[in-house]
């Protein structure tokens, strides 16, 4: 639909703008990837303005915003924004989680409550909205509270396909932890042949003496589209290499090939550089 000035709350572009009417967003679109190209930013408020207001901008708007050199402060921000409502739609937290799973964020208290109440309320939203909660506590909360996440939700995840995918995939986080013999339970529990085929697959990862081809190209090839060159999901699958017992000789540069890894405090926190053990 055509976006006028008259529909967009005050603050935004003005009646005259050209980031308003038939092609407004495609071209808004297009001069912020040429300011960024450039070397300048845009103003935080102005993306966060955008987060808020702008549905068709709102993914593009969150994708700069991984860029600030505050995260932090804008985080609170976007949370805010999810307590008092705004966002109704699945995709709003869809692009919410993309911009938490691949910002780099500093680690303090305050950062992983936030990330606890935006948890909250993506679960009780809609099941797309439990898949990105799942994804995103992965990265900032400690494996039992992604536990207790799963376990409170084991009937609507063993019903759906994708949930169940998602639980399944997170059998790196919970490995070599004092949780990984009750999340194995869970994965039991869920009788779901969608998250067992995924848990299998990198449990396979994780005790396997060789690697194929396809398997070490995938994991050495950075993503260069996303903020810190990794995708979430490849995060969990190099999280599995890196528990396997013989990391060192199957990815012995994968810290080199992803520096994220180790310069996220959350990205390491998952247990990146933490020595593997041979529990199954």
């Amino acid at each position: 639909p055509t976006r006028r000035s008259s529909d967009l709350p005050s603050g935004g572009p003005g009646e005259n703008s050209r980031f308003v009417g038939g092609n407004g967003n495609k071209i808004h679109k297009y001069v912020l990837s040429l300011l960024y190209e450039s070397g300048a930013r845009a103003a935080d408020d102005e993306l966060l303005w955008l987060v808020r207001n702008d549905p068709g901008m709102r993914s593009t708007a969150l994708r700069y915003l991984s860029r600030s050199q505050k995260p932090n402060s804008n985080l609170a921000v976007i949370v805010g924004m999810v307590h008092q409502g705004i966002f109704v739609d699945d995709a709003a937290f869809v692009d919410i989680a993309g911009h938490l799973l691949h910002t780099k964020f500093r680690k303090t208290a305050k950062c992983e409550k936030l990330v606890e109440d935006f948890c909250a309320t993506s679960c009780d939203h809609s099941d797309i909205a439990l898949q990105s909660c799942i994804f995103v506590s992965s990265r900032f909360l400690p494996p039992s509270k992604v536990l207790k996440i799963l376990e409170n939700n084991v009937l609507r995840i063993s019903g759906d396909f994708w949930l169940s995918r998602a639980a399944g995939g997170l059998a790196p986080v919970f490995r070599n932890t004092s949780d990984w013999l009750a999340y194995k339970n869970l994965i039991l529990e869920l009788d779901s042949s969608d998250a067992r085929n995924v848990f299998d697959y990198l449990c396979r990862v994780m005790n396997d003496q060789n690697y194929n081809q396809s398997l070490k190209s995938y994991l050495s090839v950075p993503n260069h589209s996303f903020p810190q060159g990794l995708y979430f999901p490849k995060v969990l699958t190099l999280l599995a290499a890196v528990k396997n017992p013989n990391s060192a000789t199957l990815v012995p540069n994968i810290h080199s090939q992803h520096p994220a890894l180790l310069n996220d405090p959350y990205y390491r926190g998952m247990g990146f550089g933490v020595s593997a053990s041979t529990d199954h």
